[in-house]
């Protein structure tokens, strides 16, 4: 072999034993707090925020895609498990990335935590794409943390009167001067420190607002200020408000505190707010409380009770707060007869004053009978058919509705119906007597219809006389229409 052959035979063996190019995609993901407007905070893997009852923390996110491998990627694509597909908001993975290539793309987006614990989200980003070269695959993945810390806290407002005992509510009935030492209970309910807790005292003539730092789980009870000679005219309503809008939060001992994000996507700031009253009462007179007067009002239709309204009038002349009620209160259903309504009323200083009233809810039903009779003669030993029609024009149900027809003189009971199958009681056939139908109950707007036929027995001049009355329990305010006459001329052939 000659020298140019073996030196184009080590140069193949050269080619054929290079690194194949390498298909590598990396991915990052960062989280950072949201400062408003486009900027972002510092990024790293985890970000803390802080919640309120109300509002919660925005967060900036960043994810890098880069191709760290030596060959150029196409078909790239990158995708958030708890934002989705992010492809089209990273350009330079259009088309192909050549190797060191990459860019990022940063947004924003608020987390809602827990009430009373962290709440801890964890996402992962994923990018994938293949070698222009050879098709090979690559993938990677990334994750960021953002946890939300909530804030809460409470506060209760009291003071001393005369160096006497806590309290928040004393009524003071003389004109003499008083000390009056206010005092605030704080507690911080949250799992978040508070960097700039302040308490505003208003109402007492001195306001002392001095902020300070309160850790999570404090308690504390201080005095705010001091009325040295307080003297009573018309009661004092003194309100506490504390607030907060800056938090740190410390993962575990003894590692140091960490800021916490507190604007929301809206580029509020988070804050957390409890506000507290206590009342200096300057007066002992109880109030006034009038009832209507009685109430007296007719049943719902085919009903036998009624809604009824009603306010009393209450006054208080102290100018304390007062809470009232009745019982049965205003919109109930009353039942038919009388009720007795008692209603109370409760100030500030905790008197008492009540009064009372009866409403009455009466039932009526207006009942009209008619009757008509088969025939305008008869002949004796013929017979005459009545139809009495019972009809209540209401308003409510007539109760225990009964129709009486004594049979006409000159005649005998024959027989009696009724369409609607009610009790009848009358005389034995071929007798005279009184023939009565028990209609229970009619309801207002329906109508009964009955039957009686009699026979005729003597000849003579005088005309059969037929009259029918109704009757019921509940009150007919129209007792006109409660019976019925029908006349028939009798012959004598």
């Amino acid at each position: 072999m000659n020298s140019i052959s073996r030196l184009l035979q080590i140069a193949a063996i050269s080619i054929a034993t290079l690194p194949a190019a390498q298909a590598q995609i990396c991915v990052t993901k960062q989280v950072a707090c949201f400062s408003g407007g486009t900027n972002c905070g510092t990024f790293g893997t985890n970000a803390f925020g802080v919640s309120s009852t109300a509002q919660n923390p925005a967060f900036c996110y960043m994810i890098t895609v880069t191709n760290c491998g030596s060959t150029a990627l196409t078909n790239v694509s990158v995708a958030d498990d708890r934002y989705g597909d992010l492809t089209a908001d990273l350009p330079c993975v259009a088309g192909s990335l050549a190797p060191g290539d990459g860019c990022s793309f940063t947004f924003t987006a608020a987390i809602s935590g827990a009430t009373n614990s962290l709440t801890l989200v964890t996402n992962t980003v994923f990018a994938a794409g293949q070698s222009a070269a050879d098709g090979q695959s690559t993938t990677a993945s990334a994750q960021a943390i953002a946890t939300v810390v909530p804030a809460s806290m409470s506060c209760v407002k009291q003071y001393t009167l005369d160096g006497g005992p806590l309290t928040n509510n004393v009524v003071i009935d003389d004109p003499n001067p008083h000390t009056v030492v206010w005092y605030v209970t704080l507690n911080n309910t949250g799992l978040a420190n508070f960097e700039n807790l302040k308490v505003d005292d208003i109402g007492t003539g001195c306001t002392s607002p001095f902020p300070f730092r309160f850790d999570a789980g404090a308690s504390m009870t201080f005095a705010i200020c001091t009325n040295a000679s307080f003297t009573c005219g018309s009661g004092l309503t003194n309100t506490v408000t504390a607030t907060a809008t800056s938090f740190s939060y410390v993962p575990s001992q003894p590692a140091p505190s960490i800021p916490l994000c507190n604007l929301t996507l809206e580029g509020n700031n988070i804050g957390v707010t409890n506000q507290s009253t206590a009342v200096i009462l300057c007066c002992d007179t109880p109030p006034s409380i009038t009832c209507p007067d009685n109430i007296t009002t007719n049943a719902a239709p085919n009903q036998s009770s009624q809604i009824v309204t009603f306010a009393p009038t209450v006054t208080d002349s102290c100018g304390f707060s007062t809470t009232f009620g009745c019982t049965p209160p205003s919109g109930s259903s009353f039942a038919s007869g009388a009720t007795t309504v008692t209603c109370s009323v409760t100030n500030a200083a905790g008197n008492t004053a009540s009064c009372s009233f009866t409403v009455t809810v009466k039932e009526s039903a207006d009942l009209l009978i008619s009757k008509s009779a088969n025939r305008g003669t008869v002949k004796p030993g013929q017979t005459i058919s009545y139809t009495i029609t019972v009809n209540n024009l209401g308003p409510t149900i007539a109760k225990n509705v009964i129709v009486n027809d004594p049979t006409p003189q000159g005649t005998v009971f024959l027989s009696a119906t009724n369409k609607n199958g009610h009790i009848i009681t009358a005389p034995p056939v071929g007798s005279a007597g009184t023939v009565n139908w028990n209609l229970g109950n009619l309801g207002a707007q329906v109508t009964s219809f009955n039957n009686l036929t009699v026979t005729v027995l003597v000849r003579g001049n005088a005309n059969i006389v037929n009259t029918a009355t109704v009757t019921s329990d509940t009150p007919d305010p129209n007792l006109a229409n409660n019976s019925a006459t029908i006349t028939t001329r009798r012959t004598t052939k």
